[in-house]
C-alpha cells in the first residue's frame, strides 16, 4: 500500500494502484552538533522511453518523519518543480536511445543491469539519472525516521531500481533545506 499522498500525479494521470513495493526503514539519532544530513542516488527504469509521461510511472521517494520543512508529504526527494523521483524528472539525463539527449550519458548505463535488457514489453531501452544529492534539515540531537522505498506505479512488470549512497551529517555548518540537486562531476 502506497502511504498517504502517493503516488504523487506527475501531471499525466498517474495510476493509483502499486505493485513490487519494497522499502529499507531506518531510525536514527543526529548528532549533537548535526544541522543537517544528505545522501547520493541513483535511479533507474525500463520505462525509458515509452513510457514517459504515462500513468505507469514508478516512483522512488524518501519519507522522513517528523517530516522536515520544505518536505512534500514528508518526501525529500523531487525535483525543482516538485515531481517525484521517477522517469518524468528533470534530472533524468542517462539512456542509450539512439538519437535522444540523454545519450550523451549512456557509459553511466554500463554495468546497471539496466544497459543488457531486453524484454518483452519494450524494445529493451531503458534510463536513468546521474548521481544526484538530497539534504534535508535536523536539530542536533534529534531522533527521526527515514524510510527510501520505491514502487511499480500501474503495472508490475516494467521496473526500476534507486541505489543510495554516501550517507553523511552536515555538522556546524549553515542553513540545511531540503531539496535534491546533480552531484557535481
Amino acid at each position: 500500500m502506497a502511504p498517504p499522498g502517493f503516488p504523487q500525479d506527475n501531471g499525466c494521470g498517474t495510476a493509483s494502484e502499486i505493485y513490487d513495493d519494497i522499502a529499507l526503514d531506518l531510525q536514527l539519532r543526529a548528532p549533537s552538533n548535526a544541522t543537517g544530513y544528505g545522501f547520493d542516488f541513483r535511479f533507474f527504469t525500463f520505462e525509458y522511453p515509452d513510457w514517459v509521461c504515462s500513468a505507469v510511472n514508478d516512483q522512488f521517494i524518501t519519507l522522513v518523519n517528523p517530516p522536515p520543512m520544505g518536505s512534500l508529504n514528508g518526501n525529500i526527494a523531487f525535483d525543482n518543480m516538485h515531481n517525484p523521483v521517477s522517469v518524468n524528472i528533470a534530472f533524468f539525463d542517462v539512456c542509450d536511445v539512439q538519437g535522444d539527449a540523454c545519450n550523451a550519458n549512456a557509459a553511466q548505463m554500463k554495468n546497471t543491469g539496466f544497459d543488457t535488457w531486453s524484454g518483452t514489453f519494450d524494445d529493451g531501452n531503458a534510463g536513468g539519472t546521474s548521481w544526484l544529492r538530497t539534504t534535508a534539515p535536523i536539530q542536533g540531537g534529534q531522533t527521526f525516521e527515514i524510510r527510501f522505498t520505491i514502487w511499480d506505479t500501474g503495472d508490475n512488470y516494467l521496473n526500476s531500481t534507486a541505489m543510495i549512497d554516501n550517507f553523511g551529517w552536515v555538522a556546524n555548518g549553515g542553513t540545511v533545506v531540503v531539496g535534491t540537486n546533480p552531484v557535481p562531476q
